[in-house]
């Protein structure tokens, strides 16, 4: 499962401040869509949870603190930080492997040298 943390219909800026995600499921070469997830960024503990419980491997957010994203990743899950833009137009983007052009200004050499990676 694929989460992108959204707000409206772009990647929110602030992954810390987000409260909700659009999944996305792959089904053989098909991406579905799935209902939007209300979340909370306010308990780490629970977040995380959810996010184990409901089968999130990728996480594609805006800006993330460090902390969170270490707690998020110390659980097998993939953050792609530091995306912004439509949300269709980065899963797209995904989909095709490259999210270079979605990179947040000024952000190309952070933590991740390529923020694009195949959900498998």
């Amino acid at each position: 499962m694929l989460a992108l943390a959204v707000f409206e219909e772009r990647i929110s800026s602030i992954f810390d401040n987000s409260n909700e995600l659009v999944l996305v499921s792959r089904k053989g070469e098909q991406w579905i869509k799935q209902p939007r997830m209300k979340i909370s960024t306010h308990c780490i503990e629970g977040l995380v949870q959810d996010f184990k419980r409901i089968g999130i491997k990728v996480l594609i957010c805006g800006a993330i603190s460090g902390c969170l994203q270490r707690v998020i990743e110390s659980q097998d899950i993939y953050v792609i930080p530091w995306i912004s833009g439509r949300v269709d137009d980065v899963l797209l983007a995904y989909q095709d492997g490259d999210l270079s052009c979605f990179v947040m200004p000024g952000c190309r050499g952070c933590k991740r040298r390529s923020p694009a990676k195949k959900m498998k």
